[in-house]
């Protein structure tokens, strides 16, 4: 899967679970417009502010700020830094051989510091910790099925050998 297709798709989950029943449904289509200007302009990668996501979804200040306070919970600085760490996270699961200083570079931070506070602050980990948790959980996940696989093949060999010893008798 591509790194493109799992951001959008975990910032289409994250942004689903802020909805929820709030507003109208033209107030969420307009939201749901200007993240995708946002994400597919990738706007937050460069800490787009208020002002210039509104000159570039043609909305006025007030209304990007509106919309995002409302659907997503949250300021404009908050929403853009989320989204550059949720996009920061899926570099470092897919990159596991770039450092995380250049998953922090490529999401748009240019201070680490800044980079491993937001970063704590949304998953309550640092980033290496984030990266090792998740090979480690990917590991035990593709683990399982080998262990299953291997106790099945050795199951039909046993079941195998009692019929063949059962028959030559």
């Amino acid at each position: 899967m591509h790194i493109e297709t799992l951001f959008a798709m975990a910032i289409t989950d994250k942004i689903s679970r802020f909805l929820g029943n709030a507003g109208d449904s033209a107030g969420r289509r307009r939201f749901e417009q200007l993240r995708a200007a946002i994400v597919d302009g990738r706007m937050f990668i460069a800490g787009a502010n208020r002002s210039e996501i509104a000159a570039a979804t043609g909305l006025s200040r007030s209304a990007v700020e509106i919309l995002i306070r409302e659907y997503a919970g949250c300021s404009v600085n908050e929403y853009i830094n989320r989204l550059r760490v949720e996009y920061s996270a899926t570099l470092l699961v897919e990159h596991p051989e770039w450092s995380v200083e250049a998953v922090a570079e490529s999401s748009g931070y240019r201070n680490r510091g800044t980079y491993y506070a937001n970063f704590e602050k949304i998953y309550g980990v640092t980033p290496t910790r984030y990266r090792l948790d998740y090979a480690a959980r990917n590991a035990r996940e593709n683990a399982q099925p080998n262990f299953f696989a291997k106790l099945t093949k050795c199951f039909k060999m046993f079941i195998g050998l009692v019929f063949l010893l059962g028959f030559c008798q």
